[in-house]
């Protein structure tokens, strides 16, 4: 995250934000959304419906929980505006 809102670039802060993502997702979301980085970095032309959607969103039950959680993951965040 960049408290000051400035444009980071870098292998480094790429990947810190891939992990930001991935630490926010399930872990079946979390196994999706790396397939559908991999499938960007390949370059691949063809549409393929698989990976139109980087995940498949939570719903119902799994929603209301997956929900908990991410409240739960906000709190342990340190702000950077305190």
């Amino acid at each position: 995250m960049n408290p000051k809102g400035e444009k980071q670039a870098g292998d480094k802060i790429l990947f810190d934000n891939l992990d930001r993502i991935n630490a926010i997702l399930a872990e079946d979301q979390q196994d999706q959304f790396n397939d559908w980085i991999k499938w960007l970095s390949e370059g691949e032309d063809d549409i393929n419906q698989r990976y139109l959607l980087a995940f498949t969103y939570k719903t119902g039950s799994a929603f209301q929980n997956k929900l908990s959680l991410v409240a739960q993951q906000i709190s342990d965040v340190p702000s950077f505006y305190a």
